[in-house]
């Protein structure tokens, strides 16, 4: 096995850990494969909830004009206004923006940050940095 292969495994083991608040590696392998289970059906669970939502909003945006009051002077706030390229877009931006490539962004940066993490004398740490960069780059790139 290269070296890049040992040390994309280190990562993803240490991200696994961290994920489920074992970062010490004190729970034995089965509890850890059990945990990430858990950790992955809950995101999914929270991915469905997520796209119903969003669905639903669809649903609300195409069957009306807007926002009635929102500004306070009784005037509709059109949707076109709310949403992203409108005047008041942060207000339900991230309705347009997808799950997916909001979790591959925590994921990249999770990476990243275990990458600088590592000591700072550690032979590995300039190697690791640079897989850790191009595998965040990647993830971000896959989740457009």
């Amino acid at each position: 096995m290269s070296d890049s292969n040992e040390l994309i495994q280190m990562l993803a083991l240490q991200q696994i850990r961290e994920a489920i608040g074992d970062p010490h590696g004190k729970l034995m392998q089965d509890e850890v494969v059990e945990r990430a289970r858990e950790l992955v059906a809950e995101r999914d669970a929270l991915a469905a909830h997520a796209a119903s939502l969003t669905e639903c909003f669809d649903d609300l945006i195409a069957s009306s004009e807007g926002v009635t009051g929102l500004h306070g002077n009784g005037e509709i706030a059109p949707w076109g206004d709310l949403t992203e390229g409108g005047r008041f877009e942060e207000w339900l931006l991230p309705l347009s923006q997808s799950p997916g490539a909001n979790l591959a962004e925590v994921k990249a940066q999770a990476i990243e940050s275990f990458a600088a993490s590592v000591h700072r004398d550690s032979i590995h740490k300039p190697t690791l940095v640079a897989i850790a960069k191009h595998y965040a780059d990647r993830i971000r790139k896959e989740a457009q």
